[in-house]
């Protein structure tokens, strides 16, 4: 991800299509899911980089559906994004030292040498990449790449991706699944975008058991448990930030993106270097979303591309794709921010409800790459007229894992030099749900 800073003001808006039919659950005949290369991909490819040097929310809409936005609504202009010029303390790791700088600068402590230890697993969980226990009714998975081989050489990955089933109340396991993207002109972005991730999971298991957790069709759609539930997500993902900020001060560690004598000058002398932690450390997109047998809740916070879909008994999807992009998280993300990019899923009246979300290096693709990248993909019936991202309909981890490596491989004119992420999810509903 490219260094943005947009607007304060508006949310985030998927765009969505009213649907007007109802319907019970719609059959799905093809669950083919390939697990042992699903988890491999994992493996692969959600894995940041490793250190290179080292230093020490309308009666028919509650105003939680504020951020998402109908067909009337669709040409809403987003915020004016600008973009500051490229900081001249930064330094391609790939570009050797100037001597005289190195033998101006104070040599690293020897103690930290093996880079900082990586962001701990939200915790209660071993993993954040798990695949499907039922596939024929709840089919998910995501795939992160660092890109192009130059991008992997400079900045490595610092994208993330995730999926997983938690048990939580009611006749059904939740699917959680998002991307986050690390702002490539700040500090610390792949550990932020792991952060945020493992936050947005912690901050659920936290609400599991709380009163207001909508279990139902009738909790989900009323408002009660949308505050406690974004001071959660706020007040997690902070949390860690602000933990790791000390391991990191402590250990004296550096940001493997930056040369080590600029990184020293710009983060720890001076008497506003506590400042320039707090602008430039730890910074990352976060679009993740949480689906239950009853309908399910996103966060959005940066910019990407997100679609939310319905599908119906007669076999019919409603689609809708869009997303007006949002301040990213930082140290100075408020607990506001966070209550205006929190909104609710419903199912409408569908029997599956599905998410997918991408960072910009795809969404900012071409569509011929994108197109050549989701080849052999699936096509969601009645949209092979639609542009790529609109219309391919994931089944596995492996399939997503095969468009990144595809859109990696493409040239400059076809595909965005950045990491790359997708994530989607898609799960049949309770029969409640479908009324």
């Amino acid at each position: 991800m490219s260094w943005h800073k947009p607007d304060r003001g508006g949310g985030p808006r998927a765009a969505e299509q009213s649907a007007s039919d109802q319907g019970p659950l719609a059959q799905e005949t093809r669950p083919r899911f390939v697990l042992e290369r699903s988890r491999l991909t994992c493996q692969l490819f959600i894995r940041s980089h490793e250190p290179l040097v080292a230093l020490t929310h309308a009666p028919e809409k509650s105003k939680l559906e504020r951020t998402v936005i109908d067909a009337d609504l669709q040409n809403e202009a987003p915020a004016p994004v600008s973009a500051p010029s490229t900081d001249p303390h930064r330094s391609e790791l790939r570009r050797p030292l100037d001597a005289t700088l190195l033998d101006n600068a104070t040599q690293p402590a020897q103690h930290a040498q093996q880079g900082p230890p990586d962001p701990p697993l939200p915790r209660g969980f071993s993993a954040m990449c798990v695949e499907p226990r039922d596939p024929r009714q709840r089919r998910f998975g995501s795939a992160s790449h660092p890109g192009p081989q130059e991008i992997a050489q400079d900045k490595g990955n610092q994208d993330f991706a995730f999926h997983l089933e938690v048990d939580a109340k009611g006749d059904a396991p939740w699917v959680l699944c998002g991307v986050a993207d690390g702002v490539g002109q700040a500090t610390w972005s792949a550990r932020a975008a792991r952060h945020a991730a493992a936050g947005f999971i912690e901050a659920f298991a936290d609400f599991v058991d709380h009163p207001s957790f909508p279990a139902t069709l009738e909790d989900l759609l009323g408002d009660v448990w949308h505050a406690p539930l974004s001071e959660r997500i706020h007040a997690r993902i902070l949390g860690r930030i602000e933990e790791d900020k000390r391991l990191l001060l402590k250990g004296r560690f550096v940001d493997p993106t930056w040369a080590p004598v600029n990184f020293e000058r710009m983060f720890w002398s001076g008497v506003d270097s506590e400042e320039r932690i707090r602008s430039k450390w730890f910074q990352t997109t976060l679009l993740a979303a949480a689906l239950g047998p009853h309908g399910g809740f996103a966060v959005f916070l940066g910019d990407g591309f997100v679609r939310v879909d319905r599908v119906f008994e007669d076999g019919r999807w409603e689609s809708s794709a869009g997303l007006t992009p949002t301040r990213a998280i930082s140290m100075d993300l408020g607990a506001a921010e966070v209550a205006a990019a929190l909104t609710r899923l419903p199912p409408r009246g569908a029997g599956r409800l599905g998410v997918l979300m991408t960072t910009d290096g795809v969404s900012n693709s071409t569509q011929e790459g994108l197109t050549r990248a989701i080849a052999g993909c699936d096509v969601i019936p009645g949209f092979e007229a639609r542009p790529p991202l609109e219309r391919i309909h994931p089944t596995d981890s492996a399939e997503c894992a095969r468009v990144v490596e595809t859109l990696a491989l493409l040239p400059p004119a076809l595909a965005d030099r950045d990491n790359m992420s997708i994530a989607f999810a898609l799960c049949a509903l309770a029969s409640e749900a479908k009324r």
